[in-house]
């Protein structure tokens, strides 16, 4: 539409000198119209275009802001997650209960008739292949997804009617991709609790496994987008800082091992009898030696 508008504006210009040409052209042989004034013709006929073509232009400049405005109307008018659904307050999470629990993207069923029981502090492993349907659970847990069928319940409230916000403030997740930002490795930290000094923030750090020394210039080390410039290691210890600091009662592993070298990767595994020794933990893994870790396995 924009290059019809466009070159219909240039098409509809030529049209009109042409038009001018000849009719001007017509006069002068008639007599009517001198070379002279047939010049400063041609000349005010330039300064009308001009400003007429910029005139028709604007609707074209215009026209895709439009089109964005409506787009950014439609997506303010959405509901937020927490409109969508309850208010209710967990408060400490003491069990979590799937019953009969399915869910699937599009047509493919992901889980089917899913049932699993955790209770207050106790570790559970979901062991399975890749696209077995592992980090789905977990994200139904933190209320990502609300079409599924059967029951999925905290504390004996239906996850439907819990404050979002409320829940995953008591859940942690250690994954196997960690989010870092651009900034310094205390901006990285203190945004989960920004009223911690520093002190405890190198506290968390060094519980973790990660030594202050390691970075040139301490917490104001600059961290690139991603942690591109820190090693696997070193981005896993400061996940595990982060959720020694949020303090949750359910601790979420997600591959929080894969791709990891073997003193890293024994060190999340000791976390999880030691740091969240006293948290509900879901080890979600395709590893048996990690599964081993859990109290109760279940195959998916």
């Amino acid at each position: 539409m924009m290059n019809i508008a466009s070159e219909g504006i240039v098409g509809i210009t030529n049209i009109a000198s042409v038009l001018l040409i000849v009719f001007s052209g017509i006069f002068i042989i008639k007599g009517k119209m001198s070379l002279g004034n047939y010049w400063a013709v041609s000349q005010y006929a330039l300064l009308f275009f001009a400003p007429m073509q910029l005139l028709a232009s604007i609707r074209i400049m215009v026209q895709p802001g439009i089109a964005a405005l409506t787009r950014i109307n439609e997506l303010l008018k959405l509901k937020t997650e927490d409109e969508i659904c309850g208010n209710r307050q967990v408060g400490k999470i003491e069990n979590i209960i799937f019953s009969d629990v399915s869910f699937g993207y599009s047509e493919k069923t992901v889980i089917d008739n899913f049932n699993m029981a955790i209770s207050r502090n106790e570790k559970v492993a979901l062991l399975g292949k890749n696209g077995s349907g592992k980090t789905t659970i977990a994200k139904l847990l933190l209320g990502f997804y609300k079409d599924y069928s059967g029951s999925i319940r905290i504390n004996d409230i239906e996850i439907k009617n819990v404050s979002l916000s409320d829940l995953r403030n008591r859940v942690g997740i250690v994954a196997q991709n960690i989010v870092l930002f651009s900034g310094t490795l205390l901006d990285n930290i203190r945004f989960i609790a920004p009223q911690l000094d520093e002190h405890e923030i190198i506290a968390a750090l060094s519980k973790a496994g990660l030594d202050i020394s390691e970075f040139a210039g301490g917490l104001q080390a600059v961290i690139s987008e991603n942690g591109k410039n820190l090693s696997g290691g070193q981005k896993q210890k400061i996940a595990l800082a982060r959720m020694i600091i949020k303090n949750p009662d359910v601790m979420i592993f997600d591959e929080a091992t894969s791709n990891l070298d073997i003193e890293t990767s024994n060190l999340v595994k000791q976390s999880i009898h030691t740091i969240f020794a006293e948290k509900t933990c879901i080890i979600i893994t395709h590893d048996p030696d990690m599964a081993s870790l859990a109290d109760t396995i279940i195959k998916i």
